[in-house]
């Protein structure tokens, strides 16, 4: 944790006339990563910083409260960088890393993991293939997400993501996992006014309930509130 309040801070320092630093602060109804609850079916607050050179250099933090199990609980982050070629004005490529930090458990392994990836972009389609050696801690996983927008009317715009997750062994043992893997999926709406985002999304997945975080079960469709403020 002390290297990704180091991060924040660093993104606090004031950036040069060349690049270009921004922050979000949202509040969800629920904190779904890859289709999966992280909160526990509860109400997330997050806060989050990208810095963006010229030169294609770019790197940023997010800091949520999340509950994994009942000895995971309180702050949790992502930290990544990495480098993105920009090709024209409507299309780029890109390649960086990610780690995620957890809430240290009394007991037992950590959560901890980071990934690396690679990207492409064009206009509002974006995707990315991902792959860790240690998934939430466990074995090998390979991520793959496609991610897109289209705007509706000046503060309308529908979103959607599809996702697929492979792992080379459960994360849990004696859990269930499917051969093929997983898939996940959102679809929704925002909507922009008074300076903030509004959105609604249905989020699912149709991983094992075994095979959610601690067995809980938080995999099951939902829809997701939320509202957000850029500065």
């Amino acid at each position: 944790m002390r290297a990704v309040l180091a991060l924040v801070a660093l993104l606090c320092a004031p950036a040069m006339a060349t690049a270009q630093l921004t922050g979000t602060v949202s509040l969800l109804s629920d904190y779904r990563f890859r289709g999966e609850s992280l909160t526990e079916v509860r109400p997330a607050l997050q806060a989050s910083l990208t810095y963006d050179h010229s030169s294609g250099l770019f790197a940023g933090g997010l800091i949520s409260n999340v509950r994994i199990d009942p000895d995971v609980i309180g702050l949790g982050a992502q930290v990544y960088g990495g480098y993105a070629h920009h090709i024209g004005e409507h299309a780029a490529l890109d390649v960086g890393v990610v780690t995620y930090v957890f809430p240290q458990p009394s007991s037992g392994p950590t959560y901890n993991y980071t990934e690396a990836f690679v990207g492409a972009s064009y206009d509002m389609l974006n995707s990315r293939l991902y792959y860790t050696n240690s998934y939430f801690g466990g074995g090998p996983g390979t991520y793959f997400e496609v991610n897109g927008s289209r705007a509706l009317t000046d503060h309308i715009s529908i979103v959607g993501h599809l996702g697929y997750l492979y792992l080379s062994e459960p994360r849990e043992p004696g859990t269930s996992m499917q051969r093929n893997g997983t898939v996940d999926f959102l679809a929704g709406v925002t909507t922009e006014g008074q300076g903030f985002t509004f959105g609604l999304s249905i989020v699912g997945t149709n991983a094992p309930q075994d095979a959610c975080p601690a067995t809980s079960g938080r995999c099951a469709t939902t829809v997701v509130v939320s509202v957000s403020h850029n500065f």
